[in-house]
C-alpha cells in the first residue's frame, strides 16, 4: 500500500501494478479462507468444503492474473510502450480463456470423478496435466516476449535479466513440484506437501515482484520510467518496434 501511495504521488501507478496488487489482495483472501477451513477441520474433524472450493478459486484467479501480468511486463506493456497492438490483445484473452476452462474442468472433473478413498491429488488427472503443460507454455510466451523487448530496449537491460531468471524458476517450480508429487511421493502426503510448497512459491513469487519494483533510488531494477499522464500508442504493424524516445526515463 505504501509502495503504490509512491507511485501514484509519482504517477508511476501503472496496470500493471494494480493487477499485482489485485493479484496480492485475492491471494492474501484465498489464505485467510483457508486458514478458517483448515482451523475447523483440524479441531472438529469436519471439512467445510465450500470454503476450500471458495479459496482454491481466488488462489486460482490470483495466479491468472498474475501469469498474465507477468506476461505483459515481459511485452514491455508499461515499461517501454504503452499500448499493445489487436494480435497481442488477442493472445492474451485465447491464452487466459484457456486457462480458465482448463481449471474449471479441473474443479469438475476431481468433484465428480475423484474417489476420496484413493487419496488422489487434484494435479492427477488429465485436466491437471492440461494445467501443467499450460503453465510450460505460458513460460515459453514469457520468454520469448522477453528476449524481444530486451532486444529492442536494452536500456531496460538490468530489469529483465533479473525478471526474465527469477521468474522462470518461478514458473517451474510449481510444474517440477507436481510431478515429483505425482511419481516420488506417497498419495496420502502429496495434498498436504504440495499444497505447502505451492503456497511458499506464491508467496516468493509475490515478494520478488514487490523487491524488483521497489521505489527506491537504491533499486537499479525499478522498471517504471513512463509517467501515466506519457502513454502513447506503440506501432501498430511492429510490436517490438523501437519508439520514437517517448519511453525515455524520467527522473523522480
Amino acid at each position: 500500500i505504501i509502495c503504490a501511495a509512491i507511485l501514484r504521488q509519482r504517477q508511476l501507478f501503472h496496470t500493471t501494478y494494480k493487477m499485482y496488487l489485485f493479484a496480492l489482495t485475492i491471494w492474501t483472501i484465498h489464505l485467510f479462507i483457508m486458514v478458517i477451513a483448515w482451523g475447523h477441520y483440524g479441531t472438529t474433524g469436519w471439512e467445510i468444503t465450500h470454503l476450500e472450493v471458495t479459496a482454491r478459486i481466488l488462489q486460482t484467479s490470483s495466479n491468472i492474473v498474475f501469469i498474465l501480468m507477468l506476461i505483459l511486463l515481459a511485452k514491455g506493456y508499461t515499461v517501454v510502450r504503452g499500448r499493445l497492438t489487436n494480435k497481442a490483445v488477442l493472445k492474451i484473452t485465447i491464452f487466459i480463456n484457456v486457462y480458465i476452462i482448463a481449471m474449471v474442468v479441473m474443479f469438475i472433473w476431481e468433484g465428480v470423478l475423484f474417489d476420496p478413498g484413493l487419496v488422489l491429488y487434484y494435479y492427477e488427472s488429465p485436466p491437471g496435466y492440461g494445467m501443467v503443460t499450460i503453465i510450460l507454455i505460458g513460460w515459453l510466451w514469457f520468454t520469448k516476449a522477453a528476449v524481444f523487448t530486451l532486444k529492442h530496449y536494452s536500456s531496460k537491460t538490468l530489469f529483465y535479466i533479473a525478471f526474465y531468471t527469477l521468474y522462470t524458476v518461478w514458473f517451474w517450480a510449481s510444474p517440477v513440484v507436481v510431478l515429483i508429487a505425482m511419481y516420488a511421493m506417497a498419495k496420502w502426503t502429496r495434498e498436504k506437501t504440495v499444497n505447502g510448497v505451492q503456497q511458499f512459491i506464491g508467496f516468493v513469487g509475490h515478494v520478488i515482484f514487490l523487491i524488483l519494483t521497489l521505489p527506491h533510488k537504491v533499486n537499479d531494477n525499478f522498471p517504471y520510467h513512463i509517467r501515466t499522464t506519457q502513454i502513447g500508442t506503440m506501432n501498430d504493424g511492429n510490436e517490438y518496434s523501437q519508439a520514437d524516445n517517448m519511453y525515455s526515463s524520467s527522473s523522480g
